[in-house]
């Protein structure tokens, strides 16, 4: 059974004439990641689907951080390499069952201890960690477009978007 993530934050953005192969984008990420020192965390790739059951698989470079993980897309499209990251968070089993239950109005309050609140430390760590994360990515991205002789990413086109804690959009990897 897929793991059921909740996402927390999106990026994108499309890079037109920005020239490398998605494995080598991933390498330099990977290395960017590494010299951060972030700790608790886990480097992979991952094959997502497309879409459906029989549907091809894209490749993905996930960083995951306790029950957090940072999927970054870089893709070729048309003449430029759209780069995108998704933070989202996976429920602790006890979670996964109460929050179906959670939107009742009088049940969803006497449930809120049990689901857990999220603690302001909780969010600092978390966006430390898509901080970090962030970071590298548009390190790497600065470097090619320099060495490319492209245009630099403008500050609108380097920041994330956050969405709400307790309103999350549900995703499956």
């Amino acid at each position: 059974m897929a793991k059921e993530y909740f996402v927390i934050s999106h990026w994108s953005t499309l890079i037109e004439n920005f020239n490398v192969a998605p494995t080598k984008f991933y390498e330099q990420v990977e290395m960017e990641i590494r010299k951060r020192e972030i700790p608790e965390i886990h480097l992979a790739t991952s094959e997502m689907k497309e879409g459906g059951i029989f549907s091809t698989k894209r490749l993905y470079f996930t960083v995951e951080r306790k029950r957090y993980c940072l999927d970054i897309c870089g893709a070729p499209f048309g003449t430029g390499f759209f780069v995108s990251s998704w933070l989202s968070f996976s429920l602790t089993f006890l979670q996964s069952i109460l929050l179906p239950f959670s939107v009742i109005p009088i049940l969803g309050k006497i449930l809120a201890p049990a689901i857990g609140d999220i603690t302001l430390y909780q969010q600092d760590t978390t966006r430390m960690f898509q901080q970090s994360v962030h970071n590298a990515v548009l390190d790497v991205i600065d470097g090619i477009t320099k060495t490319q002789g492209l245009k630099a990413l403008s500050e609108g086109e380097r920041k994330p978007v956050m969405s709400e804690f307790y309103q999350p959009r549900s995703l499956r990897r």
